[in-house]
């Protein structure tokens, strides 16, 4: 065991009195004081410090280092203390106080070892309080030593590189949440099975925003001196680099990649159609006499900004939306709109049967994508504002099932467009952007307070009956950053993959849709894609980017 010590300064102020000059004669000599009085004893047990770590069971890659943070509160002042002394086992590689939150509250960050064995194991972690010098702690507080235990897995990071072979009747992933649709479901009749689920290679380009034809299009929000962002082709059997260019996030349709390309000056750049070997831009989409990089250039390189279907491209902004041929780059329509009510500003657009669809705070719209007719426009929940954008996912003709994520509440609702009404909502701790697949919603929920357990929950999407959850060994609130919501899904064939966004020590987890088991997990987390070669993508907030194959 190694120990590692952690020195706690302790200030400590004593005050005395003075005297003045008297005519009194001086008095006797004051008697002896009489003896201190004994020290109280110390409470039974230890229980009036609470020690615990954030993430009691710990999932870790192998070789790659993680910080975990653990935490004291006393019940009551200890004044008397010196220093914490922290005796680590072989998993973790040093200690260090991070953020004193008082004197009785005590932050300890832990390294897990990058030399940590691989496989599953339990253990203890023991804190001492020192009354003297931390190096022998001597003296220990009454009620030392604390014991916290923790349970770790510890992945290999051995690499396979199967043969690639297409997933039975898996599409591409050709657009942010896999399919103009976002539904976030890649169907397939193959059979997978975790035991074959393995790591394929590991590169620093970004999000996989598109897999097709044996190549995968990440994207990298990394912005270069210029404003710049990037986009890279990489060859899905190894992850080497095909092309690169600075890009915008891109959409994709018939076979055309296209993204917003910034200039080299502000404002000064374009929406452009991408050779999906090569990287060379064709065919230019902008509308004669209006300034679409002016009004749109800060948002159409977001997640989801850009959306094709078919031979439309769909492209939202603060003031006008535009629809455009994918072939021709040809203006088809566009129309003015309030800021509250364009899709890149407050939603990510969805299309599903030639219809365009957009939620925000006030209202659920639906356009009609030939001409951008309004077709239906159902009033939203009141007050219903959103910390992340709002989602709109069409099923079937006639519904469309709205979501929207803030800390504290969030909602899911389901819309009739020929009733032109909201049909049912649910609210509740919602933390995902939702995915359906063959009538059932899959999203992240925390049932209770916003600290306690998250489930994954399945829902009917014809009344949002609750049928089924799998609890998740997460934490419960986690942070977020730009337009992602804590966690990220994906439903492949008869297994959903859920990922936390931001969770030190944790990992991706695949629940089977039969038995609603955890049947397979690995601690990488981030942003999730699925190529129909049946590889999943899951991107780090770093910029890591990890292929797995699913068969």
């Amino acid at each position: 065991m190694r120990k590692y010590f952690l020195g706690l300064a302790v200030l400590l102020a004593a005050c005395g009195g003075g005297g003045g000059e008297t005519d009194a004669p001086a008095p006797a000599p004051a008697p002896a004081p009489a003896p201190a009085p004994a020290p109280a004893p110390a409470p039974a047990g230890n229980s009036w410090l609470q020690v615990s770590l954030d993430t009691p069971k710990i999932y870790a890659l192998e070789g790659r280092s993680e910080e975990l943070i653990l935490r004291a509160q006393a019940s009551k002042p200890i004044p008397e203390l010196v220093g914490i002394k922290v005796v680590l086992p072989p998993d973790f590689s040093e200690a260090r106080e991070v953020n004193p939150e008082g004197t009785a509250k005590y932050q300890v960050s832990l390294k897990i070892s990058p030399t940590a064995a691989v496989g599953k194991r339990s253990g203890n972690i023991t804190v001492w309080l020192c009354q003297d010098s931390v190096r022998t702690c001597n003296n220990p507080y009454p009620g030392s030593p604390w014991t916290i235990p923790y349970q770790i897995d510890v992945s290999s990071k051995s690499i396979s590189f199967k043969p690639l072979a297409a997933l039975q009747n898996a599409p591409a992933w050709t657009q942010y949440r896999g399919n103009s649709a976002r539904t976030g479901y890649v169907p397939t009749t193959s059979p997978l099975n975790p035991d074959q689920f393995s790591l394929r290679w590991e590169s620093s380009k970004g999000i996989a925003a598109i897999a097709m034809n044996g190549l995968v299009y990440a994207y990298s929000s990394v912005v270069t001196p210029a404003g710049n962002n990037k986009l890279t082709a990489l060859n899905e059997n190894d992850g080497s680099t095909v092309w690169e260019l600075n890009a915008g996030f891109p959409t994709s349709a018939q076979g055309k990649i296209i993204s917003y390309i910034p200039g080299e000056e502000a404002f000064k750049g374009q929406v452009r159609a991408i050779d999906p070997k090569t990287g060379i831009l064709t065919t230019q989409y902008s509308d004669q006499g209006y300034d679409i990089d002016g009004m749109y250039g800060s948002t159409l390189t977001s997640n989801g900004a850009l959306l094709a279907d078919g031979d439309s491209l769909y492209v939202a902004g603060f003031t006008s939306d535009f629809v455009f041929s994918v072939a021709t780059g040809k203006t088809q329509w566009k129309k003015l709109t309030s800021t509250s009510e364009t899709g890149s500003s407050a939603s990510i657009p969805s299309i599903g049967g030639n219809k365009i669809y957009l939620a925000n705070d006030q209202h659920l719209k639906v356009k009609n994508i030939a001409d951008g007719s309004e077709l239906a426009i159902s009033a939203n929940s009141p007050n219903s504002g959103s910390s992340q954008k709002f989602s709109a996912i069409p099923v079937g003709q006639d519904q469309v099932i709205a979501s929207h994520f803030s800390y504290g509440w969030a909602t899911l609702s389901s819309y009739s467009i020929i009733q032109n009404q909201k049909t049912w909502t649910v609210k509740s701790n919602f933390l995902s952007t939702p995915a359906i697949a063959e009538g059932i919603i899959y999203v992240v929920n925390i049932p209770g307070s916003d600290y306690s357990a998250p489930v994954l929950e399945a829902r009917l999407t014809g009344t949002g009956d609750l049928l089924w959850s799998t609890a998740l060994p997460n934490s419960g609130f986690l942070p977020v950053t730009g337009h992602a919501h804590p966690y990220n899904l994906v439903v492949v064939g008869n297994w959903v993959f859920v990922s936390p966004i931001s969770d030190i020590g944790a990992a991706t987890y695949a629940i089977n849709r039969s038995t609603h088991t955890i049947g397979w997990q690995y601690p990488v987390i981030g942003t999730l894609a699925v190529s129909e070669n049946g590889i999943l993508y899951i991107a780090r907030n770093n910029g890591a980017l990890f292929a797995f194959n699913l068969h």
